[in-house]
């Protein structure tokens, strides 16, 4: 199966009560959350990203040494 990455799709128009089928309310809801990925995507591979998880990940080492976790009883 042939793949469209990053395909512009043109919804069909709107019919006289201007409103859409099922399908291609479907297909536009998939291509905003496409778009939404990408936008997240693009911002997770930013560096400063990137920089915060090495420094969340060296502070939770540091506080390991000085601190260990506690693990509290449930009352059932």
């Amino acid at each position: 199966m042939t793949r469209h990455k990053d395909a512009n799709i043109n919804l069909p128009p709107t019919d006289n009560n201007n409103c859409r089928s099922w399908e291609s309310i479907q297909v536009g809801l998939l291509m905003d959350i496409r778009d939404e990925l990408k936008e997240l995507n693009h911002t997770l591979g930013c560096y400063r990203v990137g920089r915060l998880t090495e420094d969340i990940h060296r502070i939770e080492k540091r506080l390991a040494k000085n601190m260990p976790l506690t693990v509290r009883k449930v009352k059932t």
